[in-house]
């Protein structure tokens, strides 16, 4: 397995040459050198894959290899100025796939997580239209949107998916979190031990030191990193990685999550740990195994060390909620005012920062009409992966965890990735 699998890395090393050129070059003014390097380095990705893989295949491995550039355009540019980042190319070749090659030649298959999900595109139009600002609205409309379509394509592509390649798959997401690791402690050398500032980076408050990679949000950084290392620990069950190589990988993504200076992929990560192996330890404890010791000890290890991580990343406002209380007291102040519809979708439409929390934002700008379909949806999204593949819920409620920590999860890009994950898996189902 791990010859057939893990060595199918020729692609996943040219990304990680690029993702280190694309960082370091960004502040350069190398912005036509960048994009010719990329072409040049996903033309031949494509190649490789396609030599193992078919088409569609070959394309979700490099939209998934792409989210460690997702935040920026294809010139190594702020995302904002141009929003062409090669993970918008490549969601977009598998929405052309999709609509060419399934609705004209092949059957379009829909399962009730894609219909749930053509319900929620559909329902999703309204905070749109009520909202102050159209085209504002619309693009937070879009960035959902992907996330749901992805579902859709992904169940109509999964007929042509084995299961080989969906281990791939997976581990081109590790993959991808490791690439983005290494990434963020190469930030940290240039910016800290040859004071030359690369990525996206800030200093708070005289204590904080808040690297950011690529990406355009810490938090959303921690998050993607701990949902990684969350993948990597529930599919590693297979022992694909040698057991060495696991841990260094394991440490180097979790600790890296931590160095952002952001905690919510930490919190999230240890909270959803905790409660994947309460049962394995429960059951160890009830046949008295000193496993169930070892266990414990490495819990309460990953605890005392992530608190002291922490506490060296953010000092005195380690235990800060930053401000998260009073911005989800006045989302919901502007929901009870707009109980039915919300005030609609988009940031200008909306007085202030938005609220750090998935629930609280979208009451606001959603109203019960939207929040309440919404919140069913992601539970039947887990219920989906616990009945097709139990390694993808650890990851995914990681995700979801921390999705009331932050703003505008789904404009996360690795959310829509993981959706995708959990629709490509083959099950009976209806064909329309």
């Amino acid at each position: 397995m791990e010859d057939q699998i893990l060595k199918d890395g020729s692609n996943r090393g040219l990304i990680l040459i690029l993702t280190m050129f694309t960082l370091i070059g960004s502040n350069m003014r190398i912005n036509i050198i960048i994009f010719i390097c990329g072409l040049f380095c996903w033309f031949e990705i494509y190649i490789l894959s396609r030599k193992k893989h078919n088409h569609e295949v070959a394309i979700l491995r490099m939209l998934i290899l792409s989210i460690p550039l997702s935040f920026i355009d294809i010139f190594g540019n702020p995302y904002g100025e141009s929003l062409i980042s090669w993970f918008n190319i490549f969601f977009l070749i598998a929405v052309i796939t999709y609509l060419l090659k399934y609705s004209i030649i092949k059957k379009i298959y829909f399962d009730h997580l894609s219909l749930l999900s053509l319900l929620l595109i559909m329902i999703s139009i309204i905070p749109v239209i009520i909202g102050g600002n159209f085209f504002d609205g619309l693009k937070q409309y879009i960035n959902i949107v992907v996330s749901f379509l992805l579902i859709v394509i992904g169940n109509s592509f999964k007929y042509n998916i084995s299961d080989r390649d969906r281990d791939t798959l997976k581990i081109d997401y590790i993959s991808a979190t490791i690439i983005t690791a290494i990434g963020l402690i190469i930030q940290i050398f240039f910016i800290q031990i040859l004071n030359i500032e690369i990525g996206n980076y800030n200093f708070f408050g005289g204590y904080r030191h808040a690297y950011g990679f690529l990406f355009a949000d810490y938090s959303f950084l921690s998050l993607y990193l701990s949902s990684g290392a969350m993948m990597l620990y529930s599919f590693d069950k297979k022992n694909i990685f040698p057991r060495g190589r696991f841990i260094l990988y394991f440490g180097l993504i979790l600790v890296t999550s931590i160095l952002t200076s952001a905690r919510t992929g930490i919190v999230a990560f240890i909270a959803v740990f905790i409660f994947y192996n309460l049962p394995n330890i429960l059951t160890l404890i009830k046949k008295g195994s000193i496993k169930s010791i070892s266990i414990i000890s490495g819990i309460i290890l990953m605890i005392f060390s992530s608190y002291f991580l922490v506490d060296k990343t953010r000092g005195i406002a380690k235990f800060s909620d930053s401000g998260r209380m009073a911005l989800n007291r006045k989302a919901f102040g502007v929901f009870k005012e707009n109980p039915f519809l919300g005030i609609g979708f988009g940031s200008t439409n909306y007085e202030g920062m938005l609220p750090h929390n998935l629930l609280f934002q979208y009451l606001a700008q959603g109203g019960l009409l939207f929040t309440i379909p919404l919140i069913l949806f992601l539970l039947i999204v887990v219920w989906t992966a616990y009945k097709r593949d139990k390694s993808l819920v650890p990851p995914l409620m990681c995700v979801l965890l921390g999705s009331f920590f932050v703003p505008n999860i789904f404009d996360s890009r690795f959310v829509p990735i993981l959706f995708l994950l959990i629709s490509i898996k083959k099950t009976n189902v209806n064909n329309i």
